[in-house]
């Protein structure tokens, strides 16, 4: 019994040895065609049958390289300008296919195919497309600091079929950095197929292994392309927009003025992206279009000690925005209102660099220490200026430099950090950084948040050691800076601590046919500590983790500790918990949220409380999509409940088409707070606020487009008698607006 034991698990290793070897050294020539491709979902073109075909039905995940539930079978040729792909996903049941009609990059929860490419075989970034069943695109840069929204300009088209779904792409050479090189070249790819049922499959061209920390590393190879036009060309986008805007005046005790004309404005502007070379891309805009139309969902602002992240949409900023991630060094939400802009981004060899700057309109800073973050904006214009350099070394490890610098009348900030990845075997890497700033505000700006008065700098650092295998690994990790340390152009929220942290965890897997598919247990001990010694938070973590069938998932996570605030030590016990699940494919619902012990900030002191936000995802059919969120927040102290604070979201839209939708979007937030337990006597029993938006979009691709939209707000009135009783806690509108946008892409 042994004995056949241990052959079996001989056997075992033996086998999949020679699958990784085998398909490790797959390399698949990619031929040149001369015939056009019509991309119509109808795999009917000549091209398609001189065109390589690369099977993708190995089962990566929950299944750890078994064979794939589904077949799938990938295409690809070229000429000079597009890389073609055509995927026929086989399907035994194509009524199940998950497919709607959506916006590009909304398609996840669907069925879909991926085709990603690196462009430069260095194991360290990839471009990636992805399609569901009706052709809807998605598109992003992939690379070891994480994945960047982008949005190129591609041709797709997709059609379910009776044997499942056919998806045809025609992605231009000039969407990405190519080798510069007349010769022929030799890129990774992979080809990726996500089979959503009742657990959700992800299918791919070669077997991963999961104790290797290089997945691109592990990828088969297309050699081809040979005098391909790479680079960007030339692409000029004019823009115009247009808002005209009301708003009343807040007057005293709660009263308000009538509505009168606020923001009236039309703009005009362009931007231009030239491929100096194919590895190379120079991109200029004047009064550029960095306007912002997916408002930002309302998120709870009571009780907070640090100011809250907003996410990124901006086109200018999100391309290549992966080459500036160094931790929260590079945040470009705080480029606020730019009115120039500039950047070069490119790769030569191992050595990849970018540069951008801005003029900005005004200036948002964050003054930030141990214990919170203040916030402020000054009215002055600043140039933010960020250059990146990075060097690669082996087979995917780095070092870099990262420089940023923001300027104004008596005011600067600058900064320089080297930071390093090395993935010395395919389990262990160590990531290290360390930085310096400089900075100087003006003198009304720095009295009044006491700051020094003439410019001051210190220090940042960050080292982490990770060992990752397929079950289990563990983290070792020790980060912090000076009190003085300031970063005014990324999102740096606390400075002046030093932080320690060690982790373990252990890993299950299963294929999908029992109670689970992934499992995770992990415990950790975090100390974080001023620079004078003095505690700031420590705790024993634990956290639990699934996913199973009906793409469900669960957690929870308990921490039991202490943490140091204004001089007093407070005791942190508390538990996070999280889950959701996606039964049907047009049905997801999801919860968080923690209970134990909060402190009270305004009048520093232990509470007792929670959050709990809960999400309903609802498509109506193929085409309507409905988006219900909801959080809510207590606090109770010694005398009794201190607040009680809701914030509601709700949005639908209506897709006509792939191109042209209707969407509404309505937030509201309702604070209620018991002024006697407040040691502040301008504290406001209520308040209420309403945010509504209506837009109506019509986009031929990402910066071809038109936008009709209208928005405004309203608030409670807060008017209060002479004893400050309130009288009239009725809504107001407070603003409102009208805005058009239309854009053009036009390639030279």
């Amino acid at each position: 019994m042994k004995s056949n034991t241990l052959a079996s698990i001989i056997c075992c290793f033996l086998s999949c040895t020679t699958l990784f070897s085998a398909h490790a050294s797959t390399t698949y020539r990619v031929p040149k065609i001369d015939s056009k491709v019509a991309i119509d979902g109808v795999l009917d073109d000549d091209a398609w049958s001189s065109a390589v075909k690369v099977e993708a039905n190995i089962e990566v995940r929950p299944g750890e390289n078994v064979p794939s539930p589904v077949d799938t079978e990938v295409y690809i040729a070229y000429d000079e300008e597009n890389i073609y792909v055509a995927f026929m996903a086989y399907d035994p049941e194509p009524d199940k296919i998950r497919a709607h009609i959506s916006d590009r990059d909304k398609m996840w929860d669907d069925d879909w195919v991926l085709i990603l490419f690196d462009t430069f075989n260095d194991n360290r970034r990839s471009y990636d497309f992805s399609c569901n069943p009706f052709g809807i695109q998605a598109d992003e840069i992939e690379s070891d600091n994480g994945g960047g929204a982008w949005d190129a300009i591609w041709d797709s088209a997709g059609k379910i079929t009776d044997k499942g779904y056919v998806v045809e792409m025609a992605i231009p050479f000039n969407n990405m950095s190519i080798q510069d090189t007349e010769g022929e070249q030799t890129w990774s790819f992979d080809a990726v197929r996500s089979y959503p049922r009742k657990v959700r499959h992800h299918i791919g061209a070669f077997p991963r292994d999961r104790s290797n920390n290089c997945y691109l590393c592990q990828s088969v190879k297309l050699v081809g392309f040979e005098g391909v036009k790479g680079g960007k060309n030339i692409e000029v986008s004019p823009t115009f927009s247009t808002t005209m805007s009301q708003s009343r005046d807040e007057l005293d005790n709660g009263r308000f003025g009538s509505l009168e004309d606020s923001h009236n404005r039309n703009d005009a502007g362009v931007t231009a992206q030239w491929g100096v070379a194919k590895n190379m891309t120079l991109s200029m805009a004047i009064n550029p279009d960095f306007s912002q139309i997916e408002a930002d969902a309302a998120q709870m602002d009571i009780n907070n000690r640090f100011p809250l992240w907003y996410s990124e949409r901006r086109p200018f900023f999100l391309e290549n925005s992966d080459f500036y991630r160094v931790g929260d060094l590079v945040h470009t939400r705080t480029l606020a209102d730019p009115e120039w802009g500039l950047r070069l981004t490119g790769k030569s060899g191992r050595s990849v660099y970018g540069i951008f700057t801005v003029r900005d309109s005004f200036t948002p800073l964050v003054f930030s220490g141990p214990h919170g973050a203040d916030t402020a904006t000054m009215s002055l214009q600043s140039s933010g200026t960020v250059m990146r350099y990075r060097c690669d070394v082996g087979k995917s490890s780095h070092v870099g430099l990262l420089v940023t610098d923001r300027e104004g009348d008596g005011y600067h900030n600058r900064m320089g950090h080297v930071d390093a990845v090395f993935k010395f075997t395919e389990t262990d890497l160590v990531d290290v950084g360390f930085g310096l700033s400089n900075t100087q505000y003006p003198g009304d700006v720095a009295d009044e948040f006491e700051q020094h008065d003439s410019d001051f700098g210190d220090y940042i650092y960050f080292a982490n050691y990770r060992h990752d295998t397929k079950n289990y690994g563990f983290q070792v990790q020790s980060n912090g800076s000076g009190k003085d340390y300031r970063a005014d152009l990324g999102f740096i929220t606390q400075t002046g601590y030093r932080y320690s942290m060690i982790k373990s965890y252990y890993e299950w897997h299963d294929d999908g046919d029992n109670w689970f598919t992934w499992m995770s247990v992990s415990a950790s001990y975090d100390d974080k500590r001023e620079e004078n010694g003095e505690k700031l938070y420590q705790a024993f973590t634990s956290r639990l983790q699934y996913n199973g069938p009906l793409m469900s998932y669960a957690g929870v996570y308990g921490e039991f500790g202490s943490t140091r605030y204004e001089n007093r030590e407070f005791r942190r016990n508390k538990a996070d918990f999280w889950a959701g699940f996606k039964p049907v494919g047009w049905l997801e619902y999801e919860f968080s949220g923690f209970y134990g012990d909060e402190i009270d900030y305004s009048n520093i002191r232990l509470g007792r409380g929670g959050r709990l936000w809960s999400g309903l995802d609802i498509k109506a059919g193929d085409r309507m999509s409905f988006n219900i969120g909801h959080n809510i927040a207590k606090l109770d102290v010694d005398p009794g409940r201190l607040f009680t604070a809701n914030v509601s979201n709700f949005k639908v839209v209506y897709q006509f088409s792939r191109r042209m939708f209707l969407r509404g979007n309505f937030q509201y937030t309702d604070y209620r707070r018991n002024t006697g337990y407040y040691d502040d006597d301008d504290v406001d029993p209520r308040t209420k606020r309403i945010f509504t938006q209506l837009l109506f979009s019509y986009k031929i691709n990402p910066r071809t487009v038109f936008f009709l939209g209208y928005s405004d707000n309203y608030r409670n009135r807060d008017y209060r008698d002479s004893d400050r009783n309130i009288i009239d806690d009725s809504m107001i509108q407070t603003n409102r607006a009208i805005f058009t946008k239309i854009g053009y892409a036009w390639n030279l």
